[in-house]
Formats: C-alpha cells, structure tokens, sequence
C-alpha cells in the first residue's frame, strides 16, 4: 500500500473493484500491556483510514480493535466506520475467549449499530494457544482451527439471535469444514431437544469464504442449502 496508484492499476487488471485491506501484522498475539495494544491498533487504523482517503470507493478495511480494554475498542470502532471501514477484524480466538464470550457482546452490540460486520480471519489472539503450538510449522492447528471452533461456538451459543443485524464472516479457512460442523452441531442441538434449522447460516447472517482449492460442488451438495 505505499502506491496506491499502482495497487489500483493492479486491482484493473485483475478485474477486481472493491478490495477490504486486513492487518496481517495482528495475525499473532502481539503483546500483553493493554496500552501498547491500544496504542498499535490505533496506529494501524490511522494509516489504513489514510489509505482509504486515497480511493474511498475500492479501498476498504476491516479495523483493528484493542479487545484488552471495551472502552477503547468501541472508539475505535466509531473511528473507523467514519473512516471507510467495513468490518471489526477478530480472531479464531481473542485471548482466552471464545467469540461467543459476553466480554465481546458490547462490541457486537456496537458493530450492528454502525453497520460494521465481524470478520474472523484465520489467526490467533490467545498467547496460550499461540505458545502451545509453537512448533508447528504451517499453522494449521494454529491459525485455522480455532476459527472452526468460533464459528461453532458462536452458532452453538445463539449470539446471532442477540444481536439481529450483526453480520459476520469467516475468512482464509477455506470452506470444506462446514459440512462436519453443521453435523456436529446439528446433533448437539437435538440433544438440548432443539432443531438446527437448515438455513441457519441465512438467518444468522454468517459467511464463509470459499478458496480456489474447495471442492465447490460438494460444499453445495452438503451445505449450499443452509
């Protein structure tokens, strides 16, 4: 992003209008000290809201937020929907919550009011997990299937149904998982005698996004229904 002339030459010749630009630097627990969190993502924001200003029509961004202090994050969050942000970048894991947590759900509440979806992008907020695969050299286990287990835990707990116009996606997790995670809660639902219902990802408003090396017609077969 130091040339954004070039970067949009780019994005034409790919054929591609609209990009939403992710932090990568925060893929990884980056500190404990809640002042430097805040300090790093309030610094980041700044330059992807400059970024933005550049080409407010086809460079979005999904903001990072400093989840170690509630207050700061929902400034940030109000900073950054008034700066061309598009989304709340979380992780698989943030700390040591699952994203259904009721630590996050003023954030939630915040998102859906300004109209900002949640993307959960394959990586690792929690130093606990992150230091206990450490020698795990592509990060599979790392970095991807703790988003599995958000999207689990977020459906499982009904956090959709608390907060009725939040929009979330699941992102760089590839998309051949959902068929053994609809079975998988399907059956915990019927042991709390209740009913998955099919179009559950519809009406929860949840996305996934699919890879060039998904199987897409038996992802459809399996899910494209739901």
């Amino acid at each position: 992003m130091r040339d954004v002339p070039t970067r949009l030459k780019h994005m034409d010749e790919l054929g591609v209008s609209i990009q939403v630009l992710y932090p990568t630097l925060f893929l990884i627990p980056l500190t404990p000290r809640r002042k430097s969190s805040w300090r790093s993502a309030a610094a980041t924001n700044r330059w992807l809201a400059d970024i933005w200003q550049q080409e407010q029509q086809r460079l979005r961004w999904a903001a990072v937020v400093p989840l170690m202090s509630m207050d700061q994050t929902l400034a940030e969050a109000r900073f950054a929907k008034e700066n061309g942000a598009c989304a709340i970048f979380m992780r698989g894991t943030e700390g040591d919550r699952l994203l259904s947590d009721p630590y996050f759900f003023p954030l939630y509440e915040e998102a859906q009011r300004l109209d900002l979806a949640i993307g959960v992008h394959a990586a690792n907020g929690s130093a606990t997990l992150y230091n206990y695969y450490k020698y795990e050299s592509v990060g599979f286990s790392k970095f991807k299937l703790n988003c599995v287990g958000g999207f689990h835990s977020l459906v499982m707990d009904r956090i959709p149904d608390r907060f009725p116009k939040l929009r979330i996606g699941f992102l760089e997790i590839s998309a051949e998982w959902l068929p053994y995670t609809f079975t998988d809660l399907k059956k915990r639902f019927r042991l709390k005698n209740k009913e998955l219902p099919a179009d559950f990802m519809k009406r929860d408003r949840i996305f996934v996004g699919c890879e060039t090396t998904d199987d897409i017609p038996y992802i459809r077969q399996q899910a494209g229904r739901r």
